[in-house]
């Protein structure tokens, strides 16, 4: 199609760029006159890839979007990127975009490199082609808690999809419960994410959970976004692993700060977003973990114990022979003790004990053995508090 009339086409479809900078494409094309390339991809930042349920789902759609937005602009070269966590879909892809034209490249958009190339979001062009096909339907596209992506009507309410939180992520940010009044419409989760947090959910290890997939996921080209996601994501599993210090949370502020206005790309730009708002949603919980040394989910491990009930305790080993980390100590008619050091808190042992002697628990132990003891002779107390 000749340049101006796929222009002009559209300029009458009137999409809007699903992506970072929502704004009529119509007029980005016009703003990129000397583009060479048109290029296809996710945000950078985005490290969950519900919206790349698309490229299956509606191949067709995103590829007509891409051919009629290239003829506008002129470009001669149209490129789709996959994130590497989903370079399984290029042998799948590999025909269509070969049959379409496209080039399929895995991995992170360079945005200076490409400062003056038409950069869009796959929603975007799924949108594009879907009007051209006359199958384009309003609506939101959210995965919640890692669901299914559904396409939503935009004034369905949060507090439809997700009930009884402590705090909500849209998108790239947490927010307090609040925000569930807000329809999808004006939430906008730009990576179709909504993740509902309750009373069983540690925020702060998602955050860091997060935070490393960003780390992974971080081309490491520009300094900001290198160094402040190495600290944010170090700064988290520092607390969750129950060294985190008070003093780390202003650090962790200017950092995140600091990388608003410097990161190129979205990924550092959201990880400091994430950790942020975070910071500024659940203090509360940054204070349990690092003042009370307490995870209120009891979700973090480095706040969990495993003790050896020594009153029940009969000396069986069955224990022994279930624990991974060779964390029990005892002999055959011996009390048995956990070497809290080696203890990773799996579990394992458990179910293993035939009477029921060993407990995980978020609080105290009571008093135990400090020596090899046989079996009925310790006196303690024998109270238990388990998870």
């Amino acid at each position: 199609m000749e340049k101006q009339q796929a222009l002009a086409l559209i300029e009458r479809l009137s999409v809007q760029e699903f992506g970072l900078f929502p704004a009529s494409l119509c007029a980005m094309i016009r703003e990129k006159r000397a583009a060479e390339k048109l290029i296809c991809a996710l945000n950078n930042a985005d490290t969950d890839g519900p919206l790349l349920t698309l490229l299956t789902r509606k191949p067709q759609a995103v590829f007509g979007g891409m051919a009629l937005a290239a003829d506008a602009l002129g470009a001669e070269e149209k490129e789709l990127y996959l994130p590497e966590y989903a370079a399984n879909l290029e042998e799948a892809l590999r025909a269509e975009t070969q049959a379409a034209g496209i080039t399929l490249r895995v991995g992170l958009v360079d945005v200076r490199e490409n400062e003056n190339n038409l950069i869009c979001h796959i929603v975007t062009m799924a949108n594009l082609g879907e009007k051209l096909q006359g199958k384009y339907v309003e609506g939101v596209y959210v995965s919640v808690n890692g669901g299914t992506l559904l396409k939503l009507p935009g004034e369905t309410k949060l507090s439809s999809l997700a009930e009884n939180v402590r705090a909500v992520q849209i998108g790239y940010a947490l927010y307090s419960p609040e925000a569930l009044e807000m329809t999808l419409a004006q939430a906008h989760p730009e990576n179709g994410v909504i993740r509902a947090f309750t009373a069983e959910d540690c925020v702060i290890d998602a955050v860091q959970k997060q935070l490393f997939a960003c780390k992974k996921q971080s081309c490491g080209k520009c300094v900001f976004c290198r160094e402040g996601i190495n600290q944010l994501e170090f700064l988290h599993r520092e607390i969750i692993q129950g060294r985190g210090k008070a003093e780390a949370l202003p650090l962790a502020q200017e950092i995140g700060q600091a990388m608003g206005f410097s990161c190129v790309c979205s990924l550092g730009l959201h990880a400091a977003e994430l950790a942020l708002s975070a910071l500024k949603t659940v203090p509360a919980e940054y204070e349990a973990h690092i003042r009370h040394h307490n995870c209120p989910a009891h979700i973090c491990k480095a706040f969990q114990k495993v003790y050896v009930i020594p009153q029940r305790c009969t000396g069986c080993t069955a224990c022994m022979a279930a624990c991974p980390a060779d964390a029990m100590d005892g002999a055959k008619g011996y009390i048995h003790v956990v070497a809290d050091f080696l203890c990773t808190r799996c579990g394992a042992c458990i179910p293993a004990c035939p009477e029921s002697a060993i407990v995980k628990t978020a609080g105290a132990a009571p008093k135990l053995p400090d020596r090899m003891m046989r079996v009925g002779r310790f006196k303690g107390a024998s109270g238990a508090c388990g998870l």
